[in-house]
């Protein structure tokens, strides 16, 4: 099997079999230093951060905000409304349907119980259920993700 630096040489691509295309490894690197705590950041910031040169973190800013990712602003960079449709998305993803939610709210009202639907994580078959408290009731645990409805 030919090596990550083979496969660049051949086909020009920027590839690794650890860190995949570095230079969209190096932009998401520079989005992850936005947070709540800071939701602005300057290029002086990001060059300390990554260790990347100046000239390469400029490359990626201008590259991100051309993209709306980021935002610039007279003091550094922020999330740009890009980021907001991809939040957007990932969000109604992690939705349940309306259907779903509703036969929720009844079956908790119904039997005065909290409801909890598990979700795969492709890992293998899951269950939902009605939690009971006290002995012989019922769980299914599951691994993958978890959405609770209390009433």
């Amino acid at each position: 099997m030919p090596s990550a630096r083979s496969r660049k040489a051949a086909t020009g691509e920027e590839t690794s079999d650890v860190q995949g295309v570095r230079s969209i490894q190096r932009a998401l690197d520079v989005l992850s230093l936005l947070s709540e705590e800071r939701p602005l950041i300057a290029i002086r910031d990001i060059v300390a951060a990554t260790g990347l040169a100046k000239t390469t973190v400029i490359r990626i800013v201008q590259t991100l905000e051309q993209s709306g990712l980021l935002w610039a602003t007279g003091s550094g960079y922020m999330a740009g409304p890009g980021l907001w449709r991809w939040a957007h998305l990932a969000k109604r993803g992690w939705e349940l349907p309306p259907e779903t939610q509703r036969l929720m709210r009844e079956l908790a009202a119904g039997e005065r119980e909290t409801v909890n639907v598990y979700v795969d994580d492709n890992n293998g078959g899951c269950s939902g259920g009605v939690n009971h408290d006290g002995p012989g009731g019922l769980a299914y645990p599951c691994k993958g993700s978890l959405y609770t409805m209390s009433l």
